[in-house]
């Protein structure tokens, strides 16, 4: 096995350093999942990560922690499998659908 890794730590404040390293990571997944907190609609990081799921036309899961919390708009039309509930019966259930 090989290590990819850059050279930056993740947490470095170098956004593209940043966006390579998640773009890699979204990139080798057959799904992505979101989980939809109370203040994730104002992220900006989790509104670029769905985006680039989009583009890298992966499956998106979007899982809300609660019913009431808002969704990024970037979700909506994104084709995504909503799950409303925190339950693993229900996740896997959206993923075996997505």
């Amino acid at each position: 096995m090989r290590d990819r890794s850059a050279d930056v730590s993740i947490e470095s404040t170098n956004a593209e350093t940043i966006k390579t390293i998640l773009s890699s990571k979204i990139n080798k997944g057959t799904y992505f999942i979101v989980i939809i907190g109370k203040f994730t609609q104002h992220c900006d990081w989790v509104k670029w990560e769905i985006a680039k799921a989009k583009e890298l036309k992966k499956k998106i899961i979007a899982i809300k922690t609660n019913p009431k919390n808002q969704a990024p708009d970037e979700l909506y039309g994104a084709g995504a499998s909503w799950v409303h509930s925190f339950r693993l019966n229900i996740i896997n259930n959206a993923i075996s659908k997505a």
